[in-house]
């Protein structure tokens, strides 16, 4: 069953801005190499992230990863769902 979890985040200021472009660089790769599609956007000290694929990866990477990352804070999950058709072919990142 493919999942999607969509989140906003604000960044830690203790992180610079070369260090949030590894990470949406270093995120695109994961997601990509673990069949997840979805959209990555950071834009003024702000993340926008959905994240579509096989529910109990989805469901890890986002309880075990995502929230416990401290490189962000303040994070709002505002979608959590079952899905029957991905509305992304690959995962996007705007970097």
């Amino acid at each position: 069953m493919r999942y999607a979890i969509a989140y906003v985040s604000s960044k830690n200021s203790s992180i610079s801005e070369a260090e949030v472009h590894t990470v949406l660089k270093n995120s695109c790769n994961y997601n990509n190499k673990n069949d997840i599609t979805g959209l990555l956007v950071y834009s003024e000290g702000n993340f926008f992230q959905l994240i579509e694929g096989e529910e109990n990866i989805i469901k890890e990477l986002y309880y075990n990863t995502i929230i416990n990352d401290p490189r962000h804070k303040n994070i709002i999950s505002f979608v959590e769902t079952e899905i029957h058709n991905s509305a992304f072919d690959g995962f996007y990142c705007d970097l």
